[in-house]
């Protein structure tokens, strides 16, 4: 909901295949990350190489479904990506087929 509440120039930054967006890319995930995960005691307590892995999962596999999402031309209602994106992160794709 984040991404799709910043509007085109966001979509744009964050789907373009071009290396000229990663630094502002870059940006923003980070700015995004710290946002959401700076304030949790269990995330701040993680060896750093944890954090990292965690954020690598994150974002690849949220970032992913949402630059699908996007090319395939926003079939769905964002409320649903939102929905199944959820269950993936959060249950694996065991948790997706109960």
């Amino acid at each position: 909901l984040f991404s799709e509440e910043k509007g085109l120039a966001y979509e744009k930054i964050t789907c373009a295949g071009s290396e000229s967006y990663r630094y502002i890319r870059s940006a923003m995930i980070k700015k995004v990350n710290t946002a959401g995960w700076s304030s949790s005691k269990k995330y701040g307590a993680l060896p750093e190489y944890q954090q990292t892995m965690l954020m690598n999962f994150v974002n690849n596999s949220v970032l992913g479904i949402y630059r699908q999402w996007i090319e395939e031309g926003k079939q769905q209602p964002v409320e649903e990506i939102i929905g199944i994106t959820n269950r993936l992160v959060l249950g694996g794709v065991k948790g997706f087929f109960k």
